[in-house]
């Protein structure tokens, strides 16, 4: 039996070009959206709209000088980090622990200059 409440989601889902996460990315299209669509990940929704594919389990925002947020892919091992200059930027193949000890450290510019700045792929969304 169909469920109609799933299929107005599903329209919903596709509609979108662009979710919070992925603008928060940078990215030119939602990552996420044919997960959401293949119904492996819920999207988020507020006033009947899809505003986020929800792909990106962390977007915590950090105490720090240098360092506003901090969010991550554990499905795509990217972490992103933005920066309160706003500059932000992606980097790859990071390991879950890592952003976790990340997110977790007394000082994120010290662990960030330790153990992630030089030591994986990155670059700059713009």
């Amino acid at each position: 039996m169909i469920n109609l409440e799933e299929v107005e989601i599903l329209k919903k889902i596709d509609k979108i070009d662009l979710c919070l996460s992925c603008i928060f990315l940078g990215a030119l299209e939602c990552e996420g959206k044919k997960k959401m669509l293949e119904k492996e990940i819920e999207p988020v929704i507020e006033n009947e709209k899809v505003i986020d594919c929800a792909l990106y389990s962390y977007e915590t925002e950090v105490v720090s000088g240098n360092i506003k947020m901090i969010g991550y892919n554990p499905t795509l091992s990217i972490m992103q980090v933005r920066f309160h200059s706003s500059k932000l930027y992606k980097y790859y193949d990071v390991a879950q622990n890592i952003v976790d000890d990340f997110i977790n450290a007394p000082s994120k510019g010290r662990y960030f200059r330790g153990y992630i700045l030089n030591k994986y792929k990155c670059e700059e969304v713009k």
